[in-house]
């Protein structure tokens, strides 16, 4: 399934028709990604009443969109994030530093919204710009994109903010 949502991914501005493929791919994949990992899963979470979840995606899956598992339901489509939130950290340990240390202070000051949306290797993520911006705006801060979000620039400018969007997560900062 990821094989088949990357290459549709890479093709998906080459016209209509490849757009077209891009949609159905995605359904396709959003309905197996429902059936093969989300189902059994939000039958639990619906037991336990939990309503948020964080999900540390590793092996190959960080590529795939997990929270937009889908299924049918009363003819409509239901993605998983229209059941519960859903939130990415990149490792167990980010998250639980996060966690930690998200309850020992309280927020106050501009977020820290850094992003990479071209690459040498792979082709450009579109919609990175557009929504690191609209994060920015929604919380008074600048973005850091592409050559601006150098490491050194993110880490010195990461001391003074209480949160970090990093656009595969949104953790609150260690040292404010």
């Amino acid at each position: 399934a990821a094989d088949g949502w990357l290459f549709a991914y890479r093709q998906r501005s080459e016209g209509a028709a490849q757009q077209e493929i891009w949609r159905t791919t995605m359904l396709g994949v959003c309905g197996k990604l429902w059936d093969s990992v989300i189902a059994k899963l939000w039958e639990r979470l619906r037991e336990l009443g939990v309503s948020g979840i964080a999900m540390v995606p590793a092996a190959g899956l960080q590529f795939l969109p997990i929270h937009a598992a889908a299924r049918g339901s009363k003819g409509q489509l239901r993605y998983f994030i229209d059941e519960v939130t859903v939130s990415y950290a990149p490792s167990a340990y980010v998250l639980a530093v996060s966690r930690r240390r998200g309850r020992a202070r309280a927020m106050n000051g501009p977020a820290l919204i850094a992003g990479v949306g071209q690459y040498e290797s792979l082709p450009p993520l579109s919609n990175v710009k557009g929504e690191l911006e609209m994060v920015g705006a929604a919380l008074g801060s600048t973005v850091l994109l592409d050559e601006e979000a150098s490491r050194e620039r993110v880490l010195r400018e990461m001391a003074g903010a209480p949160v970090v969007q990093d656009r595969k997560s949104t953790r609150l900062n260690s040292s404010h």
